[in-house]
């Protein structure tokens, strides 16, 4: 807009300027034009004006120059050169070990806590010769977890609620063998011994039942106790008095002899 201005300032000083111009009156005819002393001083005016507008259109630059006295270069994306990994072996082993996930759960080294969700399937490369401790510190390894190994157990789950812990003699991957291909049936547990208790196939077997069923079984199973104890009251009262009525002869023979 400043620009525009000064431009149709400019426009009107030229004209002022020429003296050999014609002043046209309407369209019928002209008359030659000359400058009188009101027209100096408009012309002075003008130029006055021109010079005031001209400092203050070069002031806001200066200003943003005292401002920024250093302008930021821009990079060209055809000057771009990608840097090289200048990184040392061991800070590449570091960053390696502290960026990665588990089972698509991030692993936060600087706490050293993760917690595996119930039944996350891992694997591990293991031998039939290997011990329970030794895939122990495997898996443990694997994921991360800094506690001892003596804290954790390896537990044959079956689908029916039976726990089975292997010893610590026994060979994990001959034990998994020896149940079957199919996971459907039984799986290996990494698990606390603190938290887990075994469970025997006699127990298991009812773990499925309601409360009502299980409350009628041990009724049942009360009821054939008490059968039991009868039959065994029974039984012995019949060898006292058998017993007692020998302890009678032989006691009565001497006598009558």
């Amino acid at each position: 807009m400043l620009d525009f201005v000064l431009l149709l300032l400019l426009l009107l000083l030229l004209l002022l300027l020429n003296r050999g111009r014609w002043l046209s009156v309407g369209r019928a005819w002209m008359v030659p034009y000359h400058l009188g002393p009101s027209d100096s001083s408009v012309i002075l005016r003008c130029l006055l004006l021109l010079l005031f507008l001209a400092g203050e259109s070069e002031a806001p630059v200066a200003q943003a120059e005292e401002e920024a006295p250093q302008l930021m270069r821009t990079r060209s994306d055809v000057g771009v050169r990608r840097r090289g990994n200048l990184r040392t072996p061991s800070e590449q082993r570091r960053i390696r070990r502290h960026r990665f996930s588990i089972n698509g759960h991030f692993y936060n080294h600087k706490t050293s806590v993760f917690t595996p969700a119930y039944g996350s399937v891992t694997n591990v490369r293991i031998n039939s010769a290997m011990t329970t401790p030794q895939v122990l510190k495997l898996l443990l390894n694997k994921f991360k977890i800094e506690n001892s190994a003596e804290e954790f157990a390896l537990y044959i789950v079956h689908t029916s609620g039976e726990k089975q812990k292997l010893k610590a003699t026994d060979f994990p991957l001959v034990a998994r063998i020896l149940q079957g291909p199919c996971e459907q049936v039984s799986r290996v547990f990494l698990m606390e011994k603190d938290q887990v208790e075994e469970i025997t196939y006699d127990v298991a077997q009812y773990i499925k039942f309601e409360m009502p069923v299980l409350k009628s079984f041990i009724q049942k199973l009360k009821e054939e106790e008490d059968r039991e104890v009868k039959k065994l009251r029974r039984k012995y009262s019949a060898l006292r008095s058998m017993i007692e009525q020998r302890l009678e002869e032989i006691s009565q023979g001497p006598a009558m002899m």
